[in-house]
């Protein structure tokens, strides 16, 4: 009893601290004027950006090229994915007019498919201002739920340690500053948790609908569907491309064929190649926050390594990271399923069960970081939310309390670090380390000797006895009494 007491306890401050939080920076969300409650990352003296678009957290606002993006599809415009349509036009949209001075216009980079939705928006209300403060509350409570329905399916019940502390990265500054920029990599992890969360309970249909408009939105959680192959679960696979098939002819019906015959024939080789991210290759700021593996040899030159071939390299770290996302799919699809999972809230089916979202987990942040340009404001929000799973993994969690926490606060931290004038070398050494801890955390949570899930031998034994309880108790029920 006094266990619940605490565990209810623990919960309401975390609850209390996201909704201080979160409540603060809705106010700027609800009301631009109140540039007070924005989040500001601090910018460097020495930053290379010029003119009236220096860069600043409070005025990026990435869901500018969605509305935009979506407004020229609707006109029809034959190649939506050209610079000359966004910041700078020459032919501005109804919502350029609104924007005007107060937020940074963005690029629009994504899948045509994903479209659909900010479009959606728009018959909502067509005031940009009105759209941004829906997307807020849409991507905020999208990932509220996810993190406290991961939490509830890990925990077993809602009072345990795993639901106490699942909103924990909603209080970090990097995930609020994602949801102050609307980015769509924030609704995109939460839907990929929840769908392979549905499927995971055997609800496929569901599950399989909401991974394919996780992959539509953004490439990279595709990954999941490799790890259903190799775990032939056939069934989740095929709802998941159907919802495909059917998002592409309704994106299709509503936008015409010119979007995806842009992003075929002008977009997709440009990502495949970088050129859609060419500033990461020559700007300090964009370098310095850049968590993939495209960007380590930029980064490493910033350090004063003086890299040669550059492009070269980086198209090699990528080709790397690439194959290491595939093996860690096949590593984690082949490792067969415990039953034990679906045993209420045992210790051991809830360590089953954190395992299980761990891998899920893993697999998006090395399949995010394939992308040439992973934000650290954004990147981070996978990472933190994985070591938030692996703390309550054990019982003796206390023994790792200060680690995981430690590195928790690394990933918190935004970037660039106020750490005097020049800036970005700072900038650099802290993502490239933080790079290097992630990795290994994804290592630990996979299960390898090194690893925070790694079954001892008391905990392989204890599952065996379970085993044989469970095998005596389902024959026993099967002998007819005499």
């Amino acid at each position: 009893m006094l266990l619940r007491v605490l565990t209810a306890i623990l919960f309401l401050v975390v609850l209390s601290g996201v909704a201080l939080r979160a409540g603060k920076l809705s106010r700027y969300m609800f009301d631009i004027e109140r540039k007070s409650d924005a989040l500001e990352t601090r910018r460097a003296s020495d930053d290379d950006e010029f003119g009236f678009h220096r860069y600043s957290a409070a005025r990026h606002n990435c869901l500018t090229a969605y509305v935009i993006a979506a407004d020229l599809a609707r006109r029809g415009v034959e190649n939506l994915y050209q610079k000359s349509y966004y910041r700078g036009t020459d032919v501005p949209t109804r919502y350029h007019i609104q924007i005007a001075d107060q937020l940074t216009i963005d690029r629009y980079q994504y899948p045509p498919q994903f479209l659909l939705l900010p479009h959606a928006l728009t018959y909502i209300s067509t005031e940009f201002m009105t759209i941004r403060s829906i997307w807020f509350c849409l991507n905020l409570s999208l990932l509220l739920v996810a993190m406290l329905a991961v939490g509830r399916w890990c925990g077993g019940k809602w009072l345990s340690l795993e639901t106490a502390v699942c909103l924990l990265p909603l209080t970090a500054p990097t995930v609020l500053i994602a949801l102050q920029y609307g980015n769509a990599h924030v609704y995109v992890l939460a839907a990929a948790m929840i769908g392979m969360l549905l499927i995971e309970t055997g609800r496929e249909r569901s599950g399989g609908a909401l991974l394919a408009v996780a992959v539509v939105s953004k490439v990279f959680p595709a990954i999941l569907l490799v790890y259903l192959a190799v775990r032939r679960r056939w069934r989740a696979i095929a709802w998941a491309v159907s919802a495909l098939a059917v998002v592409t002819l309704l994106s299709v019906a509503v936008h015409g064929t010119h979007p995806i015959e842009a992003f075929l024939s002008f977009q997709l080789p440009r990502l495949a190649n970088a050129d859609a991210f060419d500033f990461v290759r020559a700007r300090s700021r964009p370098i310095a926050v850049n968590m993939s593996a495209y960007g380590i040899p930029f980064k490493l030159d910033e350090l004063g390594m003086s890299i040669d071939n550059r492009l070269v390299w980086a198209t090699f770290c990528a080709s790397c990271q690439t194959v290491a996302t595939l093996l860690a799919a096949l590593f984690c699809g082949l490792r067969a399923p415990n039953p034990m999972c679906q045993d209420g809230d045992t210790d051991l089916a809830r360590r089953c069960r954190v395992r299980e979202a761990a891998m899920w987990l893993v697999m998006l942040i090395l399949a995010q970081q394939q992308s040439p340009y992973l934000p650290w404001d954004y990147g981070t929000i996978a990472p933190l939310w994985l070591l938030t799973l692996l703390l309550p993994a054990r019982r003796v969690w206390y023994r790792r309390l200060l680690p995981i926490t430690l590195l928790w606060l690394w990933m918190a931290m935004p970037i660039p670090l106020p750490f005097g004038a020049n800036t970005y070398p700072v900038a650099n050494f802290y993502v490239l380390v933080g790079c290097v801890l992630i990795l290994a955390c994804c290592a630990g949570a996979v299960g390898l000797r090194i690893g925070l899930l790694q079954d001892s031998a008391r905990v392989l034994a204890d599952q065996a006895l379970h085993r044989q309880q469970v095998e005596a108790v389902s024959n026993s029920t099967r002998t007819p009494s005499p």
